[in-house]
């Protein structure tokens, strides 16, 4: 919960308090960008990454199980777009590992 304070010149003041909740996540130290969301989700997932030359996904289930793949290829724009669509798939904790050229990232997903 944030709460943001305003003062104007004339000494007015108005607060106003915010539930912010994040729909997606974003990991700023690694040197692969990786956007998922929504996370939790329900039946699709979205990830944006950027990179060079073509990518390979995988997903796991909650015990390590492979139960899904898939292969991207570069948009002109240095960015990957996809929607995996995870519908048939029972509600749980799963782990996506994205790899583009030499660089694998793991990322945590939760479907309601």
């Amino acid at each position: 919960m944030y709460t943001a304070l305003i003062t104007d010149n004339k000494g007015c003041t108005l607060s106003e308090t915010a539930n912010i909740v994040s729909t997606g996540i974003v990991h700023v130290g690694d040197s692969l960008a990786v956007i998922v969301y929504p996370n939790p989700f329900s039946d699709q997932i979205n990830l944006e990454y950027s990179g060079s030359g073509n990518s390979v996904l995988f997903i796991y289930n909650g015990i390590g199980e492979e139960v899904g793949s898939g292969k991207s290829e570069v948009l002109s724009t240095g960015r990957f777009c996809q929607r995996i669509d995870m519908s048939s798939m029972p509600a749980g904790v799963y782990l996506i590992s994205i790899v583009v050229g030499d660089q694998k990232i793991f990322r945590k997903i939760i479907k309601e």
